[in-house]
């Protein structure tokens, strides 16, 4: 399975973390993402999370911009 379809069907928000361990990048670089505003991510008490379909459409978006360019 891809990861775009791990992350669109994880089954709640994925964490920071949890996306990051997806990826396989840092959190950090998450986390910079999020901040920058590049990647939608919504903020519940202190975490921030990401809805795993916004996601998954975000990385297809990046996905594409990759094999245009």
């Amino acid at each position: 399975m891809d990861i775009i379809k791990v992350v669109e069907n994880y089954p709640v928000p994925l964490t920071v973390a949890k996306f990051a361990e997806i990826m396989g990048c840092s959190k950090d670089h998450i986390y910079e993402l999020v901040k920058q505003g590049t990647l939608p991510a919504f903020r519940l008490g202190a975490k921030w999370l990401l809805d795993p379909h916004r996601t998954a459409n975000w990385l297809r978006a990046q996905f594409n911009v990759s094999l245009a360019a």
